[in-house]
């Protein structure tokens, strides 16, 4: 029997470009003023994107993406997106990011 095989379906946008067109855009790193206590099934991601993006990075708990601030394009409103750190956006996710910034996600 052939069906759906549930996979999600990727766009040809990777998150480190997604987050490259995002600075380009004037979204920065969001930050934490005190960190939030690490749990110990994230431990290693979490530090790994700490030493990455800077100690007080909003980053999540899980380690798997971070927080960005930014002005949307057009209305000039400020606007925080959650950014993967890692893989492929799905269709959704590239559509989402579109409507909350005003940019424009290509290659």
């Amino acid at each position: 029997m052939k069906g759906n095989d549930f996979k999600k379906q990727t766009s040809s946008i990777s998150a480190a470009r997604a987050m490259e067109i995002l600075k380009e855009g004037g979204f920065v790193v969001a930050v934490y003023r005190e960190l939030p206590e690490i749990k110990k099934a994230y431990r290693k991601d979490v530090l790994a994107a700490r030493r990455k993006y800077g100690e007080h990075a909003a980053i999540s708990a899980s380690g798997r993406s971070i927080t960005m601030v930014g002005r949307h394009v057009e209305s000039g409103e400020v606007v925080t997106v959650l950014v993967p750190l890692e893989d492929m956006l799905g269709h959704g996710a590239v559509t989402a990011l579109t409507q909350k910034t005003g940019l424009v996600f290509s290659n």
